[in-house]
Order: structure tokens, then C-alpha cells, then sequence
């Protein structure tokens, strides 16, 4: 089966960047993990996500220093702390579809030429 992974960077989006990740798990294909990457930004979302009924595995990541160059850093820790066969790179404030993962799936899957 397709493993499926979503990463986040959230920066200074503690409370968006929550109901992100609650929505992802909301999804008619649920993630087989969502990544978060806190760059630099406020540490009580690291609780907040701790508070989550958690339906699928969310890896946390810290930036602990502001590294100058926007959001890269945490995309690429992100991508490289991730495991999946597809991955979803999102801004915090993003609100999926709940049908949009099953759908790029199918997609993917159906038109190889796409990867």
C-alpha cells in the first residue's frame, strides 16, 4: 500500500497549524503520518499537538534558531524526517478537503507518468 506522508512547517501559526493537522486526520484517506516542523516559533505548540486524539503517528520537529532563509529549513526537515511514498508539503494555515488526499492518490496510482 501507498504511504502517504503530510508535512507542515509552522511558523507562528500555533493555532491554525492545530485544526490543520486535526483536519488532516478528518480526511477520507488519512495520512500514515503527519510531520510538523515548528521553525523558531511559539513551543506550546508542541502541548497543543500533545492534546490531539491522535489517529495516525505526528512527528514533531523544532528549528530552535531563526536560520534566515523563510520556511525552507523546515520544509526540508519535513521531507527528510518523513516516510512516504507520496508526500503532501502544506502551508500551516492550509485546510484540506477531506476528499483531497484520496484523490491525489488516485491520481497518482492511476497516471505514474505524474510522479
Amino acid at each position: 500500500m501507498t504511504r502517504f506522508s503530510v508535512i507542515i512547517p509552522a511558523y507562528k501559526q500555533t493555532d491554525l497549524t492545530v485544526v490543520h493537522i486535526r483536519e488532516c486526520m478528518n480526511s477520507t484517506r488519512m495520512p500514515d503520518e503527519i510531520v510538523v516542523v515548528n521553525d523558531f516559533g511559539d513551543v506550546a505548540l508542541k502541548d497543543r499537538i500533545a492534546e490531539l486524539p491522535r489517529k495516525c503517528p505526528i512527528i514533531y520537529g523544532y528549528i530552535r534558531q531563526e536560520l534566515g532563509f523563510g520556511y525552507h529549513p523546515a520544509c526540508n526537515l519535513g521531507i527528510w524526517l518523513s516516510r512516504g511514498d507520496f508526500v503532501s508539503l502544506e502551508d500551516a494555515d492550509h485546510v484540506p478537503l477531506r476528499d483531497a488526499y484520496a484523490n491525489a492518490i488516485a491520481l497518482f496510482e492511476e497516471r505514474p507518468e505524474l510522479n
